[in-house]
């Protein structure tokens, strides 16, 4: 099996290994016992598993974020990885970032009310995508499959353990004020829980057009939710992508995202981004790739899939990513394809240039693709505007 037991031995190089090593943790990541010889360390962390996270667990469901504090150059973006259970509910909350989800498995039903009291209440289901600004009210629960979700937020400082909940802004506020504002009496509010909510269980919801509200002010004008894998892909010798921003959905307009499928031996062609930081999420399969940042620093990684790991990039590192079969490594996956997501953090008000000075914006189909999309990755593009002028991609960009 190879790599079953890797040494750090290059030729008459090297050594044997330390006592007390941990041979699994060795066998993710064999390029780290034996970097290639183009490496010269000096290269910050830039990826981090999803497994390596602390779990927090309700009755419900669980929840457990990669941010700046694990991933310390991700200063841009923040992921949480979420699993309900069949009727379990994530309490309605709020924060100062932006929310954006991609559907991993099952179903649930987001509602949110936005700023002018125009409601929203929507089903989504695996390769769905919803976003909510940042400050609008929203909750999610999971229907008869239950559901489990990836989270993206515009602030790599971010943290899910501190969001604003709605009971705890009730059981911090005295009774006979909540009594006074909402016309209650005492007796009524009985029940009202002494701390925060954030995750727990309920009954699964009736079919969406009884659960419906009407809004006095009228629905939203742009869904929160996107179909994102009813969009069609765009085919290269080497894979396929499908880029979602807010020329496609007009309500995300911090975020964009590539969902991106490579084939064995596919490669994303050298590439850097002059003004965006790069966060990609992996769903499986398993690849390397390489990073050049400023003179001379290099490294060179694989990364398991299934493992939700994720890396990130800070702007102008140059870097390619290829598809390699790599057996024995825990959370491999033999199959023809890798699949993941990739995003960018980005300011959408200028089209960059590449660094020939041409602009890296393309239209295609009449619509603008991402020019810096990887193989199984999930990169989330964020900015002050909603067109993500460096998420454009030029055709090509997926070789075999």
């Amino acid at each position: 099996m190879a790599n079953s037991d890797p040494q750090p031995r290059r030729g008459d190089q090297g050594g044997p290994p330390i006592p007390g090593r941990n041979i699994a943790l060795e066998r993710q990541n064999p390029d780290l016992v034996v970097p290639p010889t183009t490496d010269s360390r000096l290269v910050p962390n830039l990826k981090f598993s999803f497994s390596q996270a602390h779990t927090r667990v309700e009755k419900g469901g669980w929840t457990r974020e990669v941010t700046a504090r694990d991933l310390p150059i991700a200063t841009q973006l923040a992921g949480v990885q979420f699993g309900l259970e069949p009727g379990g509910y994530r309490e309605i909350h709020w924060h100062q970032q932006s929310e954006w989800a991609y559907m991993l498995s099952g179903s649930c039903r987001i509602s949110a009310v936005d700023h002018e009291g125009r409601n929203f209440i929507e089903d989504v289901k695996e390769g769905d995508l919803w976003f909510f600004p940042q400050g609008v009210p929203h909750n999610i629960q999971a229907l008869d499959e239950g559901a489990q979700f990836l989270l993206v937020f515009n602030d790599g400082a971010f943290s899910e353990n501190n969001t604003f909940l709605l009971s705890d802004f009730f059981a911090h506020t005295p009774r006979h004020v909540l009594a006074k504002n909402f016309g209650w009496t005492i007796e009524e509010m009985e029940n009202l829980p002494e701390r925060e909510k954030y995750i727990f269980q309920g009954d699964v919801p009736p079919p969406l057009q009884q659960d419906r509200v009407v809004s006095p002010t009228g629905d939203i004008p742009r869904s929160f939710k996107h179909r994102m894998t009813a969009q069609t892909p765009q085919r290269f010798r080497g894979g396929t992508v499908r880029v979602t921003d807010s020329t496609n959905f007009a309500a995300s307009v911090t975020t964009a995202a590539a969902l991106v499928e490579v084939e064995p031996g596919g490669m994303r062609e050298l590439h850097w981004h002059p003004t965006t930081d790069e966060w990609q999420y992996y769903i499986s399969g398993t690849r390397s790739d390489g990073r050049l940042r400023g003179p001379g620093r290099r490294p060179d990684v694989r990364l398991p899939g299934r493992r939700r790991g994720l890396r990130a990039v800070r702007v102008r590192a140059l870097h390619r990513e290829h598809r390699r079969r790599t057996a024995g490594v825990p959370g491999d996956v033999p199959a023809p394809a890798l699949r993941g997501h990739l995003g960018d953090a980005v300011d959408g008000q200028h089209a960059p240039r590449d660094h020939r000075g041409h602009d890296q914006r393309a239209e295609v189909d009449g619509r603008c693709l991402a020019d810096h999309k990887a193989d199984g990755g999930l990169t989330t593009v964020t900015g002050p505007r909603g067109s993500v002028p460096d998420a454009c991609r030029r055709g090509g960009s997926l070789g075999e």
